[in-house]
């Protein structure tokens, strides 16, 4: 099946890692169907049990602000006295590094650049590593905060981003944090990634959402989704509601659907003018401030302490 990524990282049907759930080679709808039970039944069950909320995807129909909150999340998290390492998967948003203040980007994990080019292996990448296995030339960092990114699509025919978001779930899976270590991750937008299990290293999902039908029912698509991985802890956040009245009528759409969110943020004009510009969020900015309770909010939901 040519192109096809085993969601568990086996190389081939058989191989190491392969749990013979029939994926790769489903001839019919029914067969897949059967294939995709018995592989969300096998992560649901290898899943690791709740506990602390350390390795955080952020996700979201695109266009909701989904880098911007996590921007923001990321620097909060900072000042509160983590080690924050924000992990950019999404293959075509270029400005992530500078709604986190830190300097241009560093080498990616993965050069889409050419198609003709060599991609290097990473042995770097292996189990129980932590933050300082990191080679700094992948690293964006100023403070607390770290930047890597796993590759961008620049050119025609480059290919697809199957490999990036592979190398995003190797990073996730087999990074082994310490107390006061946060990963975030920078999810391409909607949820094809979930399609390849790039999530599946993560204990957490924020999605972001917005005022619209077709994002909400993302939002409830992505839980499902996450769910299917065993992530059990989903909350969302509502962006760029144009009055409480708004706002109320979304949450209470969320409620409905058995959703658990933080909170909402409304349309704001100073938050597009930052975005045109590629600067930082400033820290007095009233949607900042509300960012940084909604953290606080979920890391008390969690028992988590502020380093600080």
């Amino acid at each position: 099946m040519g192109g096809f990524h085993c969601p568990l990282g086996a190389m081939s049907p058989g191989n190491e890692g392969c749990i013979r759930c029939g994926l790769c080679s489903a001839a019919s709808k029914a067969d897949y169907a059967k294939a995709a039970d018995i592989l969300r039944a096998y992560i649901r069950e290898h899943a690791p049990r709740p506990g602390r909320a350390e390795k955080i995807a952020v996700c979201g129909k695109g266009g909701v602000g989904k880098s911007t909150v996590t921007a923001v999340l990321a620097r909060a998290f900072a000042d509160l006295g983590y080690k924050v390492l924000v992990l950019d998967t999404d293959e075509s948003n270029p400005t992530l590094a500078r709604q986190l203040g830190l300097p241009s980007r560093k080498k990616p994990l993965r050069n889409m650049d050419s198609r003709f080019e060599q991609t290097e292996s990473l042995p770097w990448i292996r189990q129980d590593m932590t933050f300082a296995d990191i080679p700094p030339e992948y690293v964006s960092a100023a403070g607390n905060l770290m930047l890597v990114t796993a590759g961008k699509i620049e050119d025609p025919f480059a290919g697809c981003a199957c490999a990036l978001g592979a190398l995003a779930q190797l990073l996730m899976l087999n990074l082994q944090l310490s107390e006061g270590e946060v990963v975030l991750a920078d999810v391409e937008a909607g949820v094809e990634s979930f399609g390849r299990g790039t999530e599946r290293g993560a204990d957490s999902v924020i999605a972001v959402t917005e005022p619209s039908l077709d994002s909400l029912e993302v939002a409830e698509k992505i839980k499902y989704m996450a769910e299917g991985l065993g992530i059990s802890r989903f909350r969302v956040i509502v962006n760029k509601a144009p009055d409480e009245e708004t706002a109320e009528f979304v949450t209470d759409m969320l409620t409905e659907k058995d959703i658990r969110y933080l909170g909402w943020l409304p349309l704001a004009k100073d938050v597009s003018l930052h975005s045109l510009k590629g600067t930082p969020l400033s820290k007095t900015d009233g949607t900042y401030r509300q960012l940084e309770d909604m953290l606080k909010l979920f890391l008390d939901e969690n028992e988590m302490d502020y380093p600080l």
